[in-house]
């Protein structure tokens, strides 16, 4: 084949057209390994090799198999039951569990009662030949103990799925609403944040918006739990119950009952983890911590898993952000750092975002994910939240006419300063107020502001409430009504902690008061 002028051999091997020099070839000449003449190499056998389905075991070596795993994890049941004991008279007496020890008697207790229905195969004669069936349409009619690592993988990778799916959908359904009505916000501490944050995000006209995490931290504060919970819509709830891995299944009601439980139980879990410190979890009580909290957890590292989880404590106990709003953005933030931006095209940025420091990088995509969700959330809460912003000025205003009204101060014509510094807009000034007369007519204005959004809030709470009963009479099946007395945002009992695991044997044989 003449090439450039040159004469260049083809030699074809495994399928592939090869380009040899003049200088190659008389190199490789010498050495024996190759001549000019084509040669042709036969892939049969290669294909063969590869295309090679891979043989099964025997048929008695995978009964062998099988029956050695069942053994196992009848003794592994047997061996857990027999410390769960000692756990539970342990309670019983009085002593205090270590959250691993609860843990422990928890999943062990939950594995008994899985023996009651298990039980009835084995009773019943010539019922096991039903059981391969049972266990294929009900996977977790066995214990905790003779789960398979093959299927350990699949629930991880199917819960992975799942995740993906519904942070999907979660961010295309808190998108659909725009905050565009700020009429009622008033001049407040509170209410200054409040405005200038909303306001700063649409924007229209910026190019890029920046916030700090005091910022975020602030407005994420005014938001409650209970309040973000109880406005979101039917979809918004299965979404957010299966990233949660439960299942989403009768009422509104019901669904708002399955997630605040849960929430509640990640509450006190939340104390306790602190307490202890996470240096006290192993591997695995570290992978089911960050599972039940959203986090990423398969495919990373230990580290990394705990840093997730030391900045929810944070977020979550120092810096009181609400755990739906904590939930919520970890659909935005289940990417990792791997990612990259967190949504294309958009215009919202930390302004410490340039730090170096991987955990501090970490953070900066946990207050990101949070400010995705203020930016998207829907319009019935932030109605309900800037109502709550309105109202907060009454008890700030009774203080100083109650100073006015005191006879030991002298009375006379005084000045009304703002409490805090005034919004910058470009064709308004702030005045102070000197006539009596004027300060009454804003009170009313005010009030009226205030009552119009009573209204619209009302207004919203009853469309909600009329679709809630239209999509109830459409079931087929009646569903009791479940009383949802807990409380996600009022918990003010004195909780005491457990013992340190590192003090355990210390206070073995102290008993509680």
């Amino acid at each position: 084949m003449l090439v450039n002028g040159l004469y260049k051999p083809i030699v074809i091997r495994s399928s592939r057209i090869l380009l040899y020099s003049n200088t190659n070839i008389i190199s490789r000449q010498k050495n024996n390994i190759i001549s000019t003449n084509i040669r042709l190499y036969s892939t049969t056998k290669e294909d063969a090799n590869n295309n090679t389905p891979k043989s099964k075991p025997p048929l008695m070596q995978r009964i062998k198999h099988e029956v050695n795993h069942y053994v196992n994890g009848t003794k592994l049941l047997g061996y857990e039951i027999k410390i769960s004991t000692k756990l539970l008279v342990k309670l019983v007496q009085g002593y205090e569990l270590s959250r691993r020890e609860s843990n422990q008697l928890r999943r062990t207790m939950g594995d008994v009662f899985r023996l009651v229905p298990f039980s009835a195969f084995v009773i019943i004669p010539f019922a096991e030949l039903l059981l391969p069936i049972a266990l294929k349409i009900f996977p977790n009619l066995l214990p905790s103990t003779y789960e398979s690592i093959t299927q350990k993988e699949s629930k991880r990778s199917k819960l992975i799925e799942i995740r993906q799916k519904t942070s999907n959908l979660i961010h295309d359904t808190l998108e659909e609403s725009q905050l565009l009505n700020y009429k009622n916000i008033e001049s407040n501490e509170n209410k200054e944040i409040f405005f200038n944050f909303f306001k700063k995000i649409y924007d229209n006209d910026a190019k890029e918006i920046f916030f700090t995490h005091d910022e975020i931290k602030k407005v994420a504060q005014l938001f409650k739990n209970d309040t973000v919970l109880d406005n979101l819509s039917r979809p918004q709830l299965m979404a957010m119950a299966k990233f949660m891995s439960l299942r989403p299944f009768g009422s509104d009601n019901i669904l708002r009952y399955q997630i605040r439980y849960q929430l509640k139980n990640i509450i006190n879990d939340d104390k306790i983890i602190d307490y202890e410190g996470i240096n006290s979890l192993t591997k695995e009580e570290l992978y089911q911590a960050c599972v039940s909290r959203g986090l990423k957890a398969y495919g990373v590292s230990v580290q990394e898993m705990k840093n997730n989880l030391q900045i929810w404590l944070d977020l979550r106990l120092r810096e009181k952000i609400p755990s739906v709003l904590m939930v919520l953005s970890s659909t935005f933030t289940f990417g990792g750092l791997n990612d990259g931006k967190l949504v294309e095209g958009s215009h919202l940025r930390i302004e410490n975002s340039s730090i170096p420091n991987e955990f501090n990088r970490l953070l900066d995509l946990y207050y990101d994910g949070i400010l995705h969700v203020l930016s998207s959330i829907p319009d019935p809460v932030y109605n309900v939240a800037k109502l709550d912003v309105a109202e907060s000025k009454n008890v700030e205003q009774t203080q100083p006419e109650l100073k006015l009204a005191d006879p030991m101060k002298p009375q006379g014509k005084t000045t009304v300063t703002p409490l805090v510094k005034p919004i910058l807009m470009k064709t308004s000034k702030i005045v102070p107020v000197t006539d009596a007369a004027a300060t009454t007519s804003n009170k009313e204005t005010k009030k009226d502001d205030t009552n119009k959004l009573k209204l619209q809030v009302l207004k919203e709470q009853e469309e909600l409430i009329k679709q809630e009963l239209e999509d109830a009479k459409k079931r087929s099946v009646k569903e009791e009504p479940i009383s949802d007395n807990i409380s996600l945002d009022k918990d003010d009992t004195p909780t005491v902690p457990p013992v340190p695991l590192d003090q355990t044997a210390q206070n073995a044989l102290a008993k509680k008061k």
